[in-house]
């Protein structure tokens, strides 16, 4: 009598790799979600740092600064690191670029614009009343 060897057939082994295709291809895109996500909220975050710091500033000058990381007091008219511990951690940040407009003395308006991955260009912007918005393709809102 010949004897059997064990294993998987071919077939056997087309199934389970077919499996495991379709489960991935179910997963990644969730990941890639979950990821983007992540850093929106990270940026909000920091937009939240600026905010409190702005909102420093204007207890101090009664207006709000004209910009980030120049220097402080009205003569320079910028936020500095001495308001926002983390300013230069916020800065620096990889995904988001930071800018700060202040169209009037008594408004402000925070932005992080996106600086690479599917969302580019996108932003997420907060005023000086906490309101929080986004733009240009970004998905999420907190």
């Amino acid at each position: 009598m010949p004897r059997q060897k064990g294993g998987f057939t071919l077939v056997e082994l087309v199934i389970v790799i077919i499996i495991i295709a379709i489960l991935a291809a179910l997963a990644i895109p969730r990941f890639i979600r979950t990821a983007e996500k992540a850093k929106g909220e990270e940026a909000i975050a920091n937009l939240r740092l600026i905010f409190a710091g702005e909102r420093m500033y204007r207890l101090d000058y009664n207006i709000y600064s004209l910009n980030l990381v120049t220097g402080p007091g009205p003569d320079d008219g910028g936020l500095s690191p001495e308001y926002i511990e983390d300013m230069e951690t916020a800065a620096r940040q990889k995904y988001f670029s930071f800018s700060l407009t202040r169209p009037s003395l008594q408004t402000f308006r925070a932005r992080a614009t996106r600086n690479i991955g599917i969302y580019s260009g996108g932003w997420i912007q907060i005023d000086q009343d906490e309101d929080i918005t986004t733009g240009d393709g970004w998905p999420w809102l907190p």
